[in-house]
């Protein structure tokens, strides 16, 4: 059996956090950023957490990300995977002037050469999404698809779906969204705003 390896030849990923409660100041806000040249490929884990006002005033957000090319080497890997938890806790006073932002956006890319006999190579593709709001989209793209594949709801868990790339070249999982929730707001309840996202690629021995 033989696993393929595909060269990385994209790596971007940056993510966001931003709290502010009218009468507190200027905003919190904390984030972070990694391109290729910084972090050449390797795993990354963050978690972003702001908070502004006190007691019933407090709002608090918080971001919780991780990414990897699978069995990374020497600038190949056999997939890869992302996770990215985030949530926005909101004051307990609902008439509280603010403003909570997560934002977090991940774009990995990686190359399928030109095997012996043309042979196609065939990958799995798994999501899943939990989120209050429609705001997550996880879409693949590359030269076997006529049109982007797009996720944009897992209503039954995770989903797993079978791929067959014929075509060499570069193919690219991009994944993110942004929640954002400005107060007062009576629609939401008072009830904290969370949303979570996943994507695993893998490819199969053949």
């Amino acid at each position: 059996m033989i696993q393929p390896k595909f060269s990385v030849y994209q790596d971007n990923r940056s993510g966001r956090v931003f709290a502010e409660v009218v009468g507190y100041g200027d905003a919190n806000a904390s984030s972070y950023n990694i391109d290729p040249g910084e972090n050449q490929n390797a795993p990354v884990s963050r978690y972003l957490e702001v908070q502004q006002g006190d007691e019933n005033n407090l709002l608090k957000v918080s971001l919780n990300t991780q990414s990897e090319f699978l069995d990374y080497q020497v600038g190949e890997c056999s997939g890869l995977r992302l996770k990215s938890t985030a949530a926005i806790y909101l004051p307990r006073d609902k008439g509280v002037q603010a403003l909570g932002i997560v934002q977090d956006r991940l774009q990995m890319g990686f190359n399928l050469p030109q095997l012996p006999g043309d042979r196609p190579v065939t990958i799995i593709l798994r999501t899943n999404i939990e989120s209050d709001l429609d705001i997550i989209e996880i879409k693949l793209n590359g030269p076997s698809f006529s049109q982007p594949h797009v996720v944009n709801e897992t209503p039954d868990g995770i989903l797993e779906e079978k791929f067959t790339l014929t075509q060499p070249g570069e193919y690219s999982l991009t994944a993110g969204y942004q929640l954002a929730v400005q107060l007062p707001n009576s629609g939401l309840g008072g009830r904290d705003i969370k949303a979570e996202m996943f994507a695993e690629i893998i490819s199969l021995p053949f």
